[in-house]
């Protein structure tokens, strides 16, 4: 990449100005979410946790070695400790019924998972990390991430190399033998959030209708590919925890739903494949 003389403010400004969101998005749901009363508060921590490991990720060729990979650590560990809270409130959401006596076994599941990540996010080093880093941004700080003897490229440049390298991931397993894969689906789920929130994250600087129309595609594989996981997923939580008839009922219930789901995905592959590319544009972007 070319450096640019312009640029380092763009970019480092860019990225600390995300940062800074994200560690906001922390802060407001971090309380709801230990009530545990609101499964969107979860979420919606989760989501935030997804986005900063991304953009950390992805900055990875400018950021400092050291604070970039204790960040991921840091954000990784926080997303495992939260994952089980959230399996058990899409499990119950979808299949639980109050007043079924058997279900009792599962909410004890999803009560113990939720202790667990309230136990997380109250921690004092969480609570820690976020206010230091709410601290740092607002002071103007984000500069301090970024390696300081590297020449930094535009951020039209960057934008480019990046969206080029993770639509190829996701390219890569967008395939019939995938298909039949659940490891290798989760991957690609993985993969597509990814470019999800690159592509959110450079929407200012892409081709306004052409970047709506591939994010719109890219939304409904992402969802295609999460509910397949759920159902994934949702058969090991259940194991042993059900009447043996209710178990195999729901066990086939889930099996089905994610064959009707599979057959859905080499159209959505198509439609995702014609729509990509509009990060080569060298048209005007669309700014705000």
């Amino acid at each position: 990449m070319v450096a640019n003389k312009t640029s380092p403010s763009e970019i480092t400004g860019q990225f600390a100005q995300f940062l800074q969101q994200q560690i906001d998005t922390q802060r407001y749901w971090r309380k709801p979410a230990m009530r545990g009363t609101d499964p969107q508060a979860l979420h919606q921590v989760r989501v935030s946790l997804r986005q900063m490991r991304t953009i950390v990720s992805l900055f990875e060729p400018l950021l400092k070695s050291k604070w970039q990979q204790q960040t991921l650590k840091r954000l990784r560990r926080m997303s495992r400790k939260l994952d089980a809270a959230r399996d058990w409130d899409v499990y119950l959401e979808q299949h639980a019924d109050r007043n079924d006596q058997p279900n009792k076994a599962l909410k004890r599941q999803r009560q113990k998972a939720q202790r667990q990540a309230k136990k997380a996010l109250n921690s004092r080093k969480w609570r820690s990390w976020l206010k230091s880093m709410h601290k740092q941004l607002r002071q103007g700080d984000g500069h301090r991430y970024f390696k300081q003897s590297l020449p930094l490229p535009s951020v039209n440049q960057f934008m480019k190399t990046l969206l080029e390298q993770r639509w190829a991931k996701v390219q890569k397993l967008m395939t019939a033998q995938v298909i039949a894969d659940d490891h290798k689906l989760h991957r690609l789920r993985i993969r597509c959030k990814q470019l999800r929130y690159a592509t959110d994250f450079f929407t200012d600087h892409l081709p306004k209708r052409q970047n709506e129309i591939f994010v719109e595609q890219l939304k409904q594989l992402q969802q295609c590919l999460g509910d397949i996981h759920d159902a994934y997923i949702q058969q090991h939580l259940q194991q042993g925890l059900l009447s043996g008839v209710e178990q195999v009922n729901r066990q086939q219930q889930l099996i089905s739903r994610s064959q009707q789901l599979k057959q859905q995905l080499p159209e959505m592959f198509a439609g995702l494949e014609s729509t990509a590319g509009h990060w080569r544009s060298e048209s005007e972007p669309h700014f705000v």
